[in-house]
């Protein structure tokens, strides 16, 4: 249904249909749904975000308020969706004369409401995995070449997802 509302949205009610069946006809999908766990609900977020950018691209408020939604939900999900802030921050430069600092306000106060949980959990254990994410790539001096290697990972894991969901033949 989501795939059908944005599709439909942004490319008309044939685009969301055929979107629609794709995704839902689609052995590669439905396989790597099934089988990469923490990640089942990236197809959905990545759609809506696809949708907040849009709706940013076209000087909607509305899109900011999504994407406040769609940043708490990071943490839940794959931490790896954070890549995506600054795809959001480019678009909002390029297109400041289209928002207001108030703009921001409603779409700020979901974002916390929305991340109370997180908060809560690390402020109950000192910040543990916050410290732990900042100093990934911060230990024997070797900063960059760690980020480096991290960066490749994802980068190999997300090549890796693709073919399997575009790809793979039912018989493998």
């Amino acid at each position: 249904i989501s795939i059908y509302y944005v599709m439909a949205n942004i490319y008309g009610k044939n685009s969301g249909r055929f979107a629609a069946l794709i995704y839902a006809a689609s052995y590669g999908i439905s396989n790597a749904e099934r089988n990469v766990v923490p990640t089942t609900l990236v197809f959905l977020w990545s759609i809506w975000f696809l949708y907040s950018i849009n709706l940013l691209l076209a000087g909607k408020k509305w899109g900011l308020v999504i994407m406040a939604i769609l940043w708490a939900l990071i943490w839940q999900i794959n931490l790896a969706l954070v890549f995506s802030v600054p795809l959001v921050a480019g678009v909002l430069i390029f297109h400041r004369q289209k928002f207001r600092v108030r703009d921001f306000g409603l779409p700020a106060v979901i974002l916390v409401v929305l991340s109370l949980p997180l908060l809560v959990f690390e402020m109950r254990h000192q910040f543990a995995q916050t410290r732990a994410l900042l100093e990934t790539g911060s230990r024997s001096g070797r900063s960059l070449e760690i980020l480096s290697q991290k960066a490749n990972r994802v980068v190999f894991f997300t090549a890796k997802n693709a073919n399997r969901v575009f790809w793979t033949k039912p018989d493998q």
